[in-house]
């Protein structure tokens, strides 16, 4: 090899050092620059989570809700659920010999219930707005207590229609209206917690009000009466105490609440006239947008508010109701 070959390779390899120097002080830069990349997106990231973390006043607001209503508005669901259902109990415990009921007339008393309920159930939660929450939901409260402790009574086919029909009138709009009641306190990102806890007293009836209404009829022979009779006498007892209490513990709005104190007040208050602000442009947009021709935008609104109850109810006599009839008819 001449030294002018070696020379160069020389000089080459030189130069791919120093290339490859320049690079890794280049990626070295890159990295510092990343660096500092990531330190911004980690004190953006920081600053979103100090903005929307909530503050005292958010928490104790939420937390008194959680431990104040939810509680109560549950405790009403589960005398509601607990009292439409005791006819599933009744029957195969002696209802049905003493009133000499055929499987369809037990399976016609107790869907009869549903037809009172969805011809109500809308303009129940109309009226929940126009008298307010506390005086509407008492007056269901009374109304269905009233008509559940008739049932102690009865004494032919005839009235057992004709009390479980206006069973279904009297506790028409209890569900939606609670939901509705609930979703008046609470801002929209905690709704669904609120909700989940709310929902709980549906299973509750199974797990503690089955137990309770086998406990009842047990009670044979008291005032007189058959162990059926004493199972409605004690499920609608409840419904009239809780409708006291419901007036004057409910109140309509997070200002009128004894409860809350006014940094609490004026966070809930704000929210929810916020969240209500930004609905109100919604709906103002979705009017003016054209017509839908098919589908279910075709649907008229006042209409579209029945379909739900209607399924409902649909699902609900299918679920609670076929399935004791079923259970009588093998017994």
């Amino acid at each position: 090899m001449s030294q002018t070959d070696t020379q160069t390779i020389t000089t080459t390899i030189e130069h791919k050092g120093h290339t490859r120097h320049s690079i890794a002080n280049g990626g070295g830069g890159g990295g510092g620059g990343g660096g500092g990349s990531m330190s911004k997106i980690s004190a953006t990231q920081a600053a979103q989570q100090q903005a929307v973390a909530p503050s005292s006043a958010e928490q104790s607001a939420i937390r008194k809700i959680s431990l104040r209503l939810v509680p109560f508005v549950g405790l009403m669901f589960f005398i509601n659920f607990l009292d439409r259902t005791a006819i599933s109990f009744a029957g195969p415990n002696g209802m049905n010999t003493d009133l000499a009921l055929t499987v369809a007339q037990f399976g016609l008393a107790s869907g009869i219930f549903f037809i009172g309920y969805i011809l109500l159930e809308v303009p129940s939660n109309l009226a929940l707005h126009r008298f307010g929450a506390h005086k509407w939901r008492a007056r269901i409260m009374v109304s269905w207590g009233i008509v559940s402790l008739l049932f102690t009574w009865v004494s032919s086919v005839q009235e057992l229609y004709m009390l479980r029909f206006l069973l279904g009138i009297a506790a028409a709009g209890f569900f939606p209206g609670a939901i509705l009641f609930l979703s008046l306190w609470v801002p929209a990102r905690y709704r669904s917690k609120i909700l989940a806890l709310f929902y709980l007293a549906q299973p509750m009836t199974t797990v503690l009000g089955a137990p309770l209404a086998a406990w009842l009829i047990e009670q044979h022979g008291l005032f007189g009466l058959s162990g059926w009779r004493v199972m409605f006498l004690g499920v609608s007892i409840p419904a009239i105490v809780v409708w006291i209490i419901t007036w004057f513990y409910l109140v309509d709005r997070p200002q009128d609440a004894k409860w809350l104190n006014d940094e609490e007040k004026r966070w809930l208050v704000g929210e929810l006239e916020s969240e209500h602000a930004a609905t109100a442009q919604q709906t103002s947009q979705r009017a003016h947008r054209p017509v839908q021709q098919t589908g279910v935008g075709a649907v008229p609104d006042l209409f579209r508010l029945y379909l739900w109850p209607v399924y409902a109810g649909v699902l609900t006599a299918h679920h609670y109701q076929r399935v004791p009839t079923a259970v009588w008819h093998h017994l």
